[in-house]
């Protein structure tokens, strides 16, 4: 992009003098626009419940259908647009990002999120791999943006209900989109980064690819990951046996894409401390998928996640919510999606399959059978039958650690089942739906199950647990307004509820909020619920309250601001309720080769109180270097944190590494830093920076060949004065923690 900036007064005044110029030599040329001509953007009859004079920011395109023009005229002062009839895509494949800045994007996105939790609860790195994973998958087989349905363009969460509505009633009003610039140009609440970053997941091809079918197979791409990783300091645990593997992790991924119809991956993960048993690996996971295949959307058979409604009743509770504009906080079911990352939580395994039946009605079906972890209460020897397995299980953890005899013990002791149905209708501005689901936890039928402290229990013969529930929800675009909410209930009987509302009055202002509600004993084994078991007695539970908000605005000369709190309390019976709150801002600029922002926030949570303030600058150097630079402060004078990363990238993006140095400290562990960390492809880390010291970590990838990505992760924590680290069985003698990550991908 042209800096202005950098010209002098005479240029700029030139410059305006021609650009006017070439304004009425147009408008001459297209000749008057009649007052009562009719205006293209109008709804037709198939979309008369969205006009598009109901969206935000419409642009009215001056010409009748393109289809019929030997030429598509744009807007005056805008570039003329290729011809529609051209079956040359070659400009519609034009670069908008450089090589490499799509991953840049998205990563600077999981670092935003991370670290808007104020503490890095927002789940491990395999978490977060998967949802990389996905987009992965679009970059290397993209889909064609004239034939994408809705719920591609909800899948991939870079477009808001706004964007997506107003892109479908183009494409149904114009035809086909033949060039990128028409996005920015015609299409309202869309920009050039918009398209930019639509244009890494999609192409602009003809509106029919049935032919591609035929050689699907053939242009499959195939991928395996393999990464091992390693604290080369050990802590207590290691150093007096009581975990009963090695310190050394590994990871193992195979991955097979056909255009994103057919795929196929399996995982193998061992964590630091975890025996290699009978079984090799300790954690296993894989799935055949296909999609768009008829009225069938999705089919997976073997592990996978299911998104369905706003998370109440079935969801993950993980994604980018937010996306590049302003759909804030909405987390839209991303509907089943294949799943085989590193996390040992949050997944179903069996099959599910999605059709979509006479164009506007959606229905799901799914079934999961697996065994899950649980942890038992440590009393003694008790005969289990006839109990209900609600009475043994103190809790039900997703750590997926086995390295203790107290952990392996609950391995994969429960065993659950689930079985699920939705039926959604679309309209066009809106959606309903219905999910009803029904589930049994219970022991897995080994014949003891011997706790820690030597008891023993036949959990196999403990009255299973059945669970229950219903829920209903909807989303509703009225003009501006966009109305979201789901109501679900199990058969104790308990309920939640939620309620989101956005306002959208123009492209550059949203205002979002949400309320969320839960009753005390209100529990299903896959909604985002934040208990760690079932609750059989009122008393037990906590009723738990929400309520969230954000603004956004876009300001002038490339700045943006962002307001976003949270208010929530949770009541134990006969007890104070207990009050957590936080409020945050941030004021950034972009421009071409600068990033700034300005950051405060303040909160109170169950673990720490206090404020912090932040600033950050991002920055590209001539030759393909590039910068980042922070200042922050905790709760002014308890805590600073002085972080520096330098980097080069060379212009293919073959060779890229950074190089970071971060010097803290903190009054105590209260005071602590949260620090998102850059990391190998599809992974991720925050450090908590406490004490006094330094951080330093090296990051290097290197495109070897067009089949092989090598990367290196070196990083150690320096703290002074100190000669223990760490706490209970992670502690470690010393001051100096190093860790290294290596990870190869091979592509073919």
């Amino acid at each position: 992009m042209e800096d202005l900036g950098k010209n002098s007064p005479g240029r700029i005044r030139g410059k305006m003098l021609a650009i006017s110029g070439l304004f009425l030599l147009n408008a001459i040329q297209a000749g008057p626009i009649r007052d009562n001509a009719p205006d293209p953007m109008e709804a037709t009859e198939a979309n008369t419940a969205l006009p598009m004079d109901s969206l935000p920011g419409n642009r009215h395109r001056p010409e009748a259908d393109p289809a019929r023009l030997p030429a598509r005229q744009a807007l005056p002062g805008k570039k003329r647009l290729p011809p529609a009839a051209s079956q040359d895509d070659s400009a519609s494949r034009m670069p908008l990002l450089a090589p490499g800045q799509m991953e840049d994007w998205f990563e600077s996105r999981m670092e935003e999120m991370q670290e808007q939790s104020g503490d890095g609860s927002l789940g491990p790195a395999e978490d977060w791999e998967e949802l990389l994973l996905e987009r992965q998958a679009y970059k290397d087989n993209p889909l064609n943006l004239n034939t994408a349905k809705t719920e591609d363009l909800r899948r991939l969460q870079i477009l808001d209900e706004w964007q997506i509505q107003a892109l479908l009633h183009y494409r149904e009003s114009y035809g086909r989109i033949v060039h990128w610039n028409e996005l920015a140009d015609f299409v309202p609440g869309f920009s050039t980064g918009t398209a930019a970053l639509l244009q890494t997941c999609f192409f602009l091809g003809p509106e029919s690819d049935a032919s591609e079918a035929s050689d699907l197979l053939k242009r499959g791409k195939h991928q395996i990951l393999a990464r091992y990783s390693r604290r080369l300091k050990q802590n207590k645990a290691f150093r007096e046996r009581k975990y009963a593997g090695t310190p050394d992790s590994y990871y193992l991924r195979y991955l097979f894409n056909a255009q994103n119809r057919i795929r196929i991956g399996f995982s193998a993960q061992q964590d630091a401390g975890e025996p290699f048993g009978r079984q090799g690996f300790d954690f296993y996971a894989g799935y055949l998928s296909l999609s768009r295949i008829g009225a069938l959307q999705n089919l997976v058979i073997g592990t996978f996640r299911a998104d369905w409604g706003f998370g109440l009743h079935l969801g993950s509770g993980s994604g980018f919510y937010g996306g590049t504009q302003a759909d804030l906080m909405l987390a839209s079911g991303q509907g089943v999606r294949p799943f085989a990352s590193g996390a040992e939580y949050g997944f179903l395994q069996g099959a599910a399959a999605e059709f979509r039946v006479g164009g506007s009605w959606e229905t799901g079906l799914l079934y999961s059978s697996r065994k899950r972890d649980g942890r038992f209460h440590p009393a003694g020897d008790m005969d289990s039958s006839g109990i209900p397995i609600l009475d043994l299980i103190a809790s039900l953890p997703q750590s997926g650690y086995h390295r203790t005899p107290a952990e392996i013990a609950g391995k994969r002791s429960l065993r659950e089942q689930i079985w699920a149905w939705k039926i959604e209708k679309d309209f066009r501005s809106a959606r309903i739906g219905l999910i009803l689901s029904t589930g049994t936890l219970g022991g897995t039928y080994n014949p003891e199950r011997k706790l820690s402290n030597g008891s023993h229990r036949t959990v196999s013969q403990a009255s299973a647990h059945r669970e229950s529930a219903t829920s209903l929800y909807y989303q509703w675009l009225i003009g501006r307004l966009h109305l979201y909410g789901e109501a679900s209930m199990n058969f104790r009987p308990a309920y939640a509820f939620l309620q989101g509302v956005q306002w959208k009055p123009s492209e550059n202002f949203a205002l979002a909020a949400r309320y969320t509600h839960y009753s005390s004993t209100y529990f299903v084994l896959y909604g985002d619920c934040s208990l760690s078991r079932p609750m059989t007695n009122p008393k037990e539970g906590k009723q738990r309250q929400r309520f969230e908000w954000q603004m956004l605005a876009l300001l002038p000369k490339g700045l943006r601001l962002e307001l976003d709190g949270d208010l929530g309390i949770e009541r134990k019976a006969l007890a104070l309720p207990v009050q957590t709150y936080s409020l945050a801002g941030k004021l950034a600029y972009s421009r071409s080769s600068l990033d700034a922002c300005l950051q405060f926030s303040y909160g109170k949570s169950l673990s720490r109180q206090g404020h912090s303030f932040r600033a950050d600058f991002s920055y590209l150097l001539p030759l393909g270097f590039f910068g980042e630079s922070r200042v922050e402060c905790r709760n002014f004078t308890d805590g600073l944190l002085l972080m520096q990363d330098f980097g080069y990238a060379t212009p293919d993006n073959r060779l890229k590494f950074r190089f970071r140095l971060a010097v803290f400290q903190t009054k105590d562990y209260m005071s602590r830093i949260y620090a998102y960390e850059h990391d190998v492809l599809y992974g991720s880390s925050i450090s908590a920076l406490y004490g006094k010291g330094l951080r330093f970590a090296f990051n290097c990838r290197y495109e070897a060949f067009r089949w092989l990505i090598l990367e290196l992760k070196y990083a150690h924590t320096l703290q002074d004065g100190v000669q223990k680290t760490g706490s209970g069985d992670n502690e470690t003698e010393g001051y100096l923690l190093p860790e290294i990550k290596i990870q190869a991908r091979v592509r073919f």
